[in-house]
């Protein structure tokens, strides 16, 4: 689907631009996020270690099978339906994720966060059409680096996130011990 690049007196490029490249931040800083809880998420729902990772492995490919298959429907039905579908979508899945019973449902629900996370493609593709060529190397860059800085802040956010864990874990640790015998 061929779409007409935006024209720098409507100024749509720039909002667009803006939106694109905080998705992708939102993306990858969602992904980075949720690391540093998984396995205090595990232990909550008594997994084993390949259980732990498992569910680390479920997004990923998820999104591996995921990006194909948005990519070919924004060429088909057009970027934006493809978008909204695949952001609404991933949200619901953090949302079923934090209220996963069984860490089966955990690794459902992190395999289908991934699979419409997939949607990086549709976000170059995006991209591509509101920008001019001679721009597109530029712009591009920029897509690079909000991915970068998703790498960065989610994980590091998660972390933060999980300083409370971490404390609640080791109190508990230290009144589940025995006394010391006299």
């Amino acid at each position: 689907m061929a779409h007409a690049p935006a024209t720098k007196e409507t100024g749509g490029d720039n909002r667009a631009l803006v939106v694109l490249l905080s998705v992708i931040f939102l993306n990858i800083a969602g992904f980075g996020l949720v690391i540093p809880l998984l396995p205090f998420f595990g232990k909550s729902l008594q997994a084993d270690a390949w259980q732990v990772a498992l569910l680390f492995s479920a997004f990923s490919f998820g999104q591996f099978l995921g990006e194909p298959f948005w990519g070919r429907m924004s060429d088909r039905t057009g970027r934006r339906p493809v978008l909204m579908i695949t952001i609404a979508g991933g949200a619901l899945a953090y949302v079923a994720l934090a209220f996963a019973p069984t860490i089966w449902l955990a690794f459902l629900a992190r395999f289908v966060g991934g699979f419409l996370s997939g949607n990086i493609s549709t976000l170059q593709g995006s991209l591509a059409d509101i920008t001019r060529p001679e721009e597109r190397a530029a712009k591009m860059g920029l897509m690079g680096s909000a991915f970068s800085m998703g790498f960065m802040v989610g994980p590091a956010i998660g972390g933060l996130l999980a300083i409370p864990s971490w404390a609640a874990s080791a109190s508990r640790s230290r009144c589940s011990r025995p006394p010391p015998s006299a």
